[in-house]
């Protein structure tokens, strides 16, 4: 894969997750993964890079995906039931960013 074609690959995930996060069709803390992983490395604004750093590194114990379905039933409801009034608390500014994000991916 090309250079250029890597790149666009990485904002089409971007803007997906992105999409998929204000849409709450993705688990929080997955989209915010997603977000983080593709902003470090195209590096669109600094300010959504730190913000999801910060969340991603709160959030790095939470499991996400198939791990989860391997988790103890009672014990994944233990880890979401704390970290439910954090994503409480970060999530409209997520939801900016993430609009932000579209935006910009969408009108190139």
């Amino acid at each position: 894969m090309e250079h250029k074609e890597y790149i666009d690959k990485l904002k089409t995930e971007l803007l997906h997750a992105a999409t998929n996060l204000i849409n709450d069709d993705i688990h929080f803390v997955e989209g915010i993964r997603i977000i983080k992983d593709r902003l470090d490395i195209l590096e669109l604004d600094d300010d959504e890079v730190n913000l999801t750093r910060g969340i991603d590194s709160e959030t790095n114990d939470i499991p996400i995906g198939d791990t989860r379905k391997r988790w103890n039933k009672e014990a994944l409801r233990k880890v979401d039931d704390e970290i439910i009034d954090y994503i409480v608390q970060e999530k409209a500014q997520v939801i900016k960013v993430c609009e932000k994000i579209v935006k910009q991916l969408s009108n190139p």
